[in-house]
């Protein structure tokens, strides 16, 4: 029974770390780059924004057809960027 105790209490601990992790991680990095509904409807095509202080950079892709990936011919090319191919963006959204 002393060993259930224990097993509970050091999983409970953990369980609460955790949360006291999360909350941290989202009192400094993340809560200052919530994207609000009204600020993502703001949002232009080639607009640049970051939904947290280590997260990439995000660009608004307008509607219609892009490239996407890198030609064999480009220099620093590696076989994860290709092959080059036509996309199609039905509406302006985020990537």
């Amino acid at each position: 029974m002393r060993r259930w105790f224990l097993s509970f209490g050091v999983v409970m601990a953990v369980m609460l770390a955790g949360v006291a992790a999360w909350w941290i991680y989202w009192l400094i990095d993340v809560r200052d780059h919530v994207i609000t509904e009204a600020r993502e409807r703001a949002l232009k095509p080639k607009d640049i924004f970051k939904e947290c202080t280590g997260c990439s950079e995000m660009i608004v892709v307008p509607a219609g057809e892009f490239m996407m990936g890198w030609p064999e011919t480009e220099n620093g090319y590696s076989d994860n960027e290709g092959p080059q191919h036509n996309r199609q963006a039905l509406c302006g959204r985020p990537v």
